[in-house]
């Protein structure tokens, strides 16, 4: 199929109850194991790397695999920088050939996150208007207003109070979407990132989010929903264009591995069960975001 962009697909998405799926990998195994399913199922995907999950991978050879992998099926497979802090973290991704970033300043300031932004934006721009690329090719950048209560992917041990000061208003995600020129926007609307105790977590608040998307002209984007409730996915994705899983992998790879690595000396046969309790996972997420199918 012809190429296109990142930018092509996340609109597509905006103008459609459906969302392309985001998962985050802490290991290269894991990229395979996610493309299988999304060729399966032809979904286009956009897989993540936080900055501590690229300091162990490595920005080139993350973005080695992600185009070996997106070469051998032609499906449209995206690499994006996840909760990058900085500037200079930015940089690195846009420069290692990243086709997306999430700068997440959203813990400073408001004038500091923009600030932030900007100079993010400004540079990924840029650097598509001075490179000669084989293909079509952009740097698409996803900026943060408002602030999730936790920071961290893991399962917690206490519930988790949302404070709804934190919470992105309309005006604020206009303001700021007009201010910066990000070109998707994730907003705080009750999510958080992690799994609280019991696996259930708070509610996503519909019409808040419903208010954000009207109001922007760009794609919006959720992130952690690793055990958020089913039916508040479902009534958020007309609003939505991609959505950000991360701890439910964790879980299931981390489930699959313990099942066999006190047996077994040989990495294969412990890594296996890993790779196929993640594949439950994100078959799970490719048909509750409605995604299988859009690859024609």
């Amino acid at each position: 199929m012809a190429y296109k962009s990142l930018s092509s697909w996340l609109s597509l998405a905006q103008h459609s109850p459906w969302a392309i799926p985001h998962f985050n990998v802490s290991t290269t195994d894991q990229v395979q194991t996610i493309v299988e399913v999304c060729v399966e199922h032809a979904s286009p995907l956009i897989i993540g790397v936080s900055e501590g999950e690229v300091d162990f991978i490595g920005y080139d050879v993350i973005r080695d695999v992600v185009t070996l992998w997106r070469d051998k099926t032609g499906l449209p497979i995206f690499l994006n920088a996840d909760h990058h802090h900085s500037l200079e973290s930015a940089k690195r991704a846009i420069d290692a050939g990243f086709d997306s970033v999430n700068i997440d300043c959203s813990l400073q300031s408001e004038i500091d996150n923009v600030a932030e932004t900007k100079a993010v934006v400004a540079y990924a721009h840029s650097y598509v208007a001075r490179k000669n690329f084989s293909r079509s090719f952009e740097v698409n950048v996803e900026g943060e207003i408002g602030a999730l209560p936790t920071q961290s992917s893991e399962v917690m041990n206490k519930r988790v109070k949302i404070d709804p000061a934190t919470l992105t208003t309309p005006d604020q995600a206009q303001r700021y979407v007009d201010v910066t020129g990000v070109d998707r926007l994730t907003p705080a609307v009750g999510t958080l990132h992690g799994i609280e105790p019991g696996g259930r977590n708070p509610h996503i608040d519909i019409d808040r989010l419903k208010q954000i998307a009207e109001i922007i002209t760009i794609p919006v984007t959720l992130h952690g929903c690793s055990g958020t409730p089913t039916a508040d996915i479902k009534k958020a994705l007309p609003y939505l264009s991609n959505i950000h899983i991360n701890t439910d992998l964790r879980v299931a790879y981390t489930k699959g591995l313990r099942s066999e690595i006190d047996d077994t000396t040989t990495p294969y046969k412990y890594l296996t069960p890993a790779d196929e309790e993640m594949k439950k996972v994100v078959e799970k997420y490719v048909k509750l975001f409605m995604s299988a199918g859009k690859v024609v």
